[in-house]
């Protein structure tokens, strides 16, 4: 799998975080790149036809984080709320969130946004107890 990493976040910490939430879908997964925005806090998008994700999320600063996700779907339609403390928490978010969806067409699920938040959620609580850290330099 190809994994282009524009961000901070050590190349071994994406890839733990990939082989987490990408379980299960093999090599029907040809890449994923990984950036900052300053647009929204959390952007992804699962391409099908090239069989890529995009994970873009803000860059860590003492301004921003933490942020609570799913304040006002919760009261609507009955979200997981949870925090992301950095940007780590944030990709792993971002990425499992899109792996979801992406997941789901391959095996023609029904696709919603409150069933992809619950495995971003399901996947950051994962990684939050087996404590993952990368091991190498950003080159």
């Amino acid at each position: 799998m190809k994994v282009i990493n524009h961000t901070e976040i050590p190349d071994a910490t994406i890839r733990l975080m990939i082989k987490q939430v990408a379980k299960g879908m093999g090599r029907k997964i040809k890449g994923v790149t990984f950036c900052y925005t300053r647009r929204h806090p959390f952007l992804g998008h699962a391409h099908y036809d090239t069989k890529m994700l995009s994970v873009a999320f803000a860059k860590n600063s003492s301004n921003y984080y933490p942020v609570s996700i799913n304040q006002q779907r919760h009261i609507q339609f009955n979200f997981p709320v949870y925090d992301v403390n950095n940007e780590e928490e944030n990709c792993l978010a971002v990425l499992a969130h899109e792996a979801y969806h992406f997941r789901a067409h391959l095996n023609g699920w029904r696709n919603t946004e409150k069933r992809a938040e619950t495995y971003a959620f399901k996947h950051l609580q994962k990684w939050r107890s087996s404590n993952h850290k990368g091991e190498d330099k950003k080159q």
